[in-house]
């Protein structure tokens, strides 16, 4: 498969059989990660969370119930791996405001990374935003991640066995509005 062809495919899969992600698959998901572009270099601004603990996934399942009231939510499918993706707010070095958005950016093209190698390795992948939501909103879950300090959850996604095939889609042009300059 190339890259147009695994863009294509690529879909938000919600539905895990919860067999586990094997250590090669995670490494490969994990490299995608590592190969993403980073404003300025600034590697150390990032970090990643490889979760497949069961009962802290059902923690996070349950910190999104309460956030939304809908205790009967499952945001996280079923999927045996969440990684999640934290940044360093505030870097003593540049102003945090000016990089607010490039931080967000730089963890939403990590996650994009992996979720283009999962479609390779024919995984399911979705990514996920509210449930992350609910792990910033949660006075306990934050602790029990590991993070080191002055780091923040802003995004990540979560990857499993699947019976959701990849299978071609309608290009999809015209979804957005475009101008051109020039």
């Amino acid at each position: 498969m190339n890259v147009f062809e695994a863009i294509v495919n690529r879909r938000s899969v919600r539905s895990y059989t919860g067999e586990p992600v094997t250590d090669d698959e995670l490494d490969r998901l994990l490299t995608a990660a590592n190969c993403a572009p980073i404003a300025s270099a600034r590697f150390h601004s990032k970090h990643l969370t490889v979760i497949t603990d069961k009962a802290l996934l059902s923690e996070i399942e349950e910190a999104f119930g309460r956030y939304t009231g809908r205790a009967d939510a499952h945001p996280l499918y079923n999927a045996p791996l969440f990684v999640l993706v934290s940044v360093q707010m505030a870097d003593p070095l540049l102003p945090h405001d000016d990089w607010l958005n490039v931080l967000c950016s730089d963890a939403a093209i990590i996650v994009q990374n992996m979720a283009l190698e999962a479609v390779e390795l024919g995984l399911g992948t979705c990514h996920i935003w509210g449930a992350v939501r609910a792990i910033k909103a949660d006075p306990a879950l934050p602790g029990k991640l590991g993070l080191p300090e002055g780091f923040t959850p802003v995004c990540g996604a979560i990857f499993g066995k699947s019976e959701t095939p990849y299978e071609e889609r309608d290009l999809r042009r015209g979804r957005f509005g475009v101008n051109t300059i020039g």
